[in-house]
Order: structure tokens, then C-alpha cells, then sequence
């Protein structure tokens, strides 16, 4: 898949409907790069894209029962491995893990909001 091409599917997991717009905006994927990806996923079976009857100019991605599915699979297929390393880490050392990534999140959203890098 595409750059951050599984970052899509992980947020319509979570939240559903999704705007078309906010894939991309939460991304850091072009427009183009969104479309690209929402037909593969489309033609996969994993995705339906509608276009609301109040707001005609926005597009709704939601996961099909198929891409439910592989979802709770990858999920179910990652817990035991996660329970793992959460177990092995314990407390202090997840709480160092999560702040970590709140860090490296923020400095990926500082770098996605400036407009000369043209990410995506």
C-alpha cells in the first residue's frame, strides 16, 4: 500500500463514518493519494465511499463487513503479542512508551502542518 496506506484503515476501525477529507487531513496523504487508496480498498471489498444526501460536496468512507473483519482479525492476531511486551515493559515502562509516542506524534503533526514540505 501506499505511504501510511494502513493509517486509513485503522482509523475507520476506530471511527466510522469517516470523511474522505479527514483520511487525508489525519494522514498527511494528498487527495489524489486518498482517492488511489479508497479504490483499492473499494475494490477489495473493504470499503463503500457515499455521499451524505445533507452535504453532497462531502464523501463518507465506511469499513464493509469484510473490512470489519479483517480489522478484528489483525486486532485479535496483535493482542496476545501486545499483552506481551506490555507485561514485560510494566507500568513505568509503558507510561514511557506512551509519552514517547505522544512526543514523536505531535513532531509528526508539527511537520505535516507546514506547507513547504508537501507531504503526501
Amino acid at each position: 500500500m501506499a505511504r501510511g496506506g494502513n493509517l486509513p484503515f485503522s482509523l475507520l476501525h476506530r471511527e466510522e463514518p469517516q470523511q474522505a477529507s479527514r483520511i487525508g487531513e489525519s494522514t498527511g496523504l494528498t487527495a489524489g493519494s486518498v482517492t488511489a487508496l479508497l479504490d483499492r480498498l473499494e475494490a477489495g471489498g473493504y470499503v463503500t465511499r457515499t455521499r451524505p444526501d445533507h452535504d453532497r460536496g462531502s464523501l463518507q468512507v465506511q469499513l464493509t463487513p469484510a473490512g470489519r473483519a479483517l480489522g478484528d482479525s489483525v486486532i485479535n492476531a496483535l493482542l496476545p503479542t501486545m499483552d506481551r511486551i506490555a507485561e514485560e515493559l510494566g507500568p513505568d515502562g509503558c507510561e514511557l512508551v506512551l509519552a514517547t509516542f505522544a512526543k514523536i506524534n505531535a513532531a509528526l503533526a508539527e511537520l505535516a502542518a507546514d506547507p513547504q514540505l508537501h507531504l503526501g
